[in-house]
């Protein structure tokens, strides 16, 4: 979340001097980016919508309300918190940000997603990077053809992208800058989330250099047995730092749903005991009624 605060002094030109009364101008505020992750040229929407409303007297609430009313129109708005004028400060505005959690293929580019859902303005050529990483983008790729329909605005709907942005705010609070970095960029792929079982790996992510990551349910899931999100994201981690390790350890598939996540090199052609894709193997370890602290016993990958 970003709050933007916004302040105008009110003018004492020709129309508060014929008049009597003060004037404000929203032509006149100065909007300040809040945040990194703040899109710069929202700033410069902000000042259009501003420049192209009318000055209007102090006290015409009217104008006031009709003003608040056209800067929660703009989609990466969440909220406004504070929108007033008086003769002492002038026209002050305060304004809560949608901050963008992922993005979505959109024709040749991509727009950001909240995480709300809102599709937010401001196309890109590339998925954009957060710190040292990148926002996640939603998947599955079989929905490129809807996602290239989306504008500014539009709300994503379908539980599988939602369940995606969870998956991507839970990356985000999870994963440090180190380890994002590692990461790289990244699909998401939510719609067989609520299909996890011990032979289906639910969510996958596809990284780069055709890694794969299997990650269970969503991360709001509250299916008793599931690990705990912050050992799944661990044992990411972990298997993140083996690529950069000496001597480097690279591997094509990671499954992070165990206590002992399992591991496939990439130079090895046989399946490192992951159920999920071979259909065989040990059954799913039943941990029903573990607290969250099991996380902290989750240990570096297996690695076959």
């Amino acid at each position: 979340m970003a709050v933007i605060v916004a302040l105008a002094r009110y003018g004492t030109g020709s129309r508060s001097e014929a008049s009597g009364d003060a004037w404000v101008d929203p032509a006149r505020l100065s909007f300040g980016s809040p945040s990194p992750w703040m899109d710069p040229r929202w700033i410069d929407t902000l000042e259009d919508l501003a420049a192209q409303t009318d000055p209007f007297i102090v006290a015409d609430g009217q104008a006031l309300q009709a003003f608040g009313e056209r800067l929660l129109e703009l989609p990466f708005i969440e909220r406004l918190g504070k929108l007033g004028a008086d003769r002492r400060r002038g026209l002050f505005v305060e304004l809560t940000l949608r901050r963008p959690e992922a993005c979505i293929p959109v024709g040749e580019g991509f727009l950001l997603v909240s995480r709300d859902g809102v599709v937010l303005p401001g196309r890109w050529e590339d998925p954009p990077r957060s710190g040292l990483g990148f926002l996640p983008v939603i998947g599955p790729v079989r929905d490129a053809g809807l996602f290239a329909l989306a504008r500014p605005g539009d709300w994503l709907v379908d539980p599988s992208h939602l369940d995606a942005i969870e998956v991507a705010i839970s990356l985000r609070k999870h994963l440090d800058e180190s380890a994002r970095r590692r990461l790289g960029r990244c699909l998401i792929d939510a719609s067989r989330g609520p299909q996890a079982s011990v032979e289906e790996p639910g969510i996958r992510l596809l990284l780069e250099d055709k890694r794969l990551c299997l990650f269970g349910r969503s991360p709001t899931t509250e299916e008793p047995g599931e690990l705990p999100v912050a050992a799944k994201w661990n044992a990411l981690a972990c298997a993140l730092a083996l690529v950069d390790a000496t001597p480097p350890r690279d591997w094509d598939l990671v499954d992070c749903r165990w206590d002992r996540p399992d591991l496939r090199l990439a130079r090895s052609p046989r399946l490192a005991g992951v159920a999920a894709i071979s259909g065989r193997g040990r059954k799913r370890p039943d941990r029903r009624g573990e607290s969250e602290t099991g996380a902290s016993r989750t240990v570096g990958p297996r690695v076959r």
